[in-house]
């Protein structure tokens, strides 16, 4: 299991990403596509980061999004109450990403050696929040047979502080940038974990207990 990525108080809310971990949960894009050697490809504007993000880690700690909701609310950026009625707002909640996720199979016209050309795959649910993108969609799982569904932040550069330094660069061995998340953001990817599945809606609603259990 990868290392969770760091996130600390530092003049906010600061998520330390590693640049340098393509198979690790946070890994970089050139135009939302191609998978970016960072240590030899010099970094662009059109790269984005692409971070799994977790909340709980290997021993049931909270991590990643379930310690910066934790620090923002030791540090008074977070009120109890927000965070009571979004945990209210995901009970409520029953259709799920994968009572909608089909596998679909899309005929083109296209013809190659005399065999017709047919594009198979799962739909991607994509939402905008300021300039950072959240998406769920189903992958290959990396230790078993079939698909499961994943949650993925798409982070532009151009929203990492000091981003102007890094562009035009590759990337130093193990280095890390810094992200300053938005609360909009964070409580969007509470929202969007909750829609995944019914084990996502429960992981959700033990984290943010866990979380309120601080106050």
């Amino acid at each position: 299991m990868a290392e969770p990525v760091q996130v600390v108080w530092a003049e906010g809310l600061t998520c330390l990403l590693p640049l340098t971990t393509p198979k690790g949960h946070v890994r970089v894009r050139r135009n939302h596509q191609q998978l970016t050697s960072t240590r030899t490809t010099a970094l662009s504007e059109r790269d984005v980061i692409e971070w799994q993000i977790s909340y709980f880690g290997a021993d049931g700690e909270l991590v990643e999004l379930g310690k910066l909701l934790s620090l923002g609310l030791a540090h008074e950026l977070i009120k109890p109450e927000r965070l009571q009625t979004l945990k209210e707002e995901i009970i409520r909640q029953q259709t799920f990403f994968l009572d909608k996720c089909q596998l679909k199979q899309i005929p083109t016209e296209e013809i190659f050696q005399g065999f017709k050309i047919i594009y198979k795959g799962y739909p991607i649910w994509h939402k905008d929040v300021g300039d950072v993108s959240i998406e769920i969609e189903m992958r290959p799982r990396q230790k078993a047979a079939g698909y499961q569904p994943m949650l993925f932040l798409l982070i532009p550069m151009k929203s990492l502080v000091g981003h102007e330094d890094l562009i035009g660069k590759c990337a130093r061995k193990k280095q890390v940038v810094q992200w300053r998340p938005s609360l909009d953001i964070l409580f969007e990817v509470v929202r969007a974990f909750a829609i995944v599945s019914p084990q996502h809606q429960k992981d959700m609603l033990e984290m943010l207990s866990r979380i309120l259990e601080q106050t």
